[in-house]
């Protein structure tokens, strides 16, 4: 199952056809049919969306996709969130990294589609393990 971050989701609705050719290339490497958006992450989409436009792309993306929205309520702990986000403040996480690293960590069948380097380069799991990544650059 893979996490779908808020960068990737931009990518798609992005108007330059390179920033979209970036995530599209990536998508035929992904050998799975299951993307989950989860609440931070469409909350931040949504922060983004400015145009009725923008809203209909961003539908039919989800549509086209097959993307689930995944609430997983308690089982993450919010506080190991707020915990980790403190930990890598000097690279400014915003929450929705935090919630997806931290979720990656409770059920360990995740991995994150992002194109965020510090997932890769910097960011771990809060038992110290390497974030698992649906696509490396």
């Amino acid at each position: 199952m893979i996490l779908v971050d808020t960068n990737v989701i931009l990518g798609f609705l992005h108007p330059d056809p390179r920033e979209k050719a970036i995530v599209r290339r990536q998508l035929t490497k992904i050998n799975s049919s299951t993307f989950q958006l989860v609440p931070p992450v469409l909350q931040e989409v949504m922060s983004f969306l400015r145009s009725p436009r923008y809203m209909d792309l961003f539908l039919e993306l989800i549509e086209d996709m097959n993307i689930e929205y995944l609430d997983p309520g308690n089982d993450v702990p919010w506080r190991e969130v707020l915990a980790w986000l403190k930990r890598y403040a000097e690279h400014r996480p915003d929450y929705a990294d935090g919630y997806l690293v931290v979720l990656s960590g409770v059920n360990r069948k995740y991995k994150v589609w992002t194109n965020d380097r510090e997932f890769r380069t910097i960011w771990r799991r809060p038992d110290g393990s390497a974030v698992p990544l649906a696509v490396r650059k």
